[in-house]
């Protein structure tokens, strides 16, 4: 499955990402995942709270 808009969006958060500090301690990557998964509840993303999003394989 290719998605286009991602590679460029991709390119353009690895270019603003990639400086000396951040790629000496770990690689950047991007990565889509079109399903995922909230373990603190359901639309609170919605009402300004945090949301610790995560997928499964």
């Amino acid at each position: 499955m290719e998605f286009p808009d991602l590679e460029q969006q991709k390119k353009t958060l690895v270019d603003t990402f990639s400086c000396e500090q951040v790629t000496a301690a770990r690689e950047v990557s991007v990565i889509a995942s079109p399903y995922r998964i909230c373990p603190l509840g359901a639309h609170i993303d919605h009402q300004g709270g945090a949301v610790l999003g995560m997928t499964i394989n």
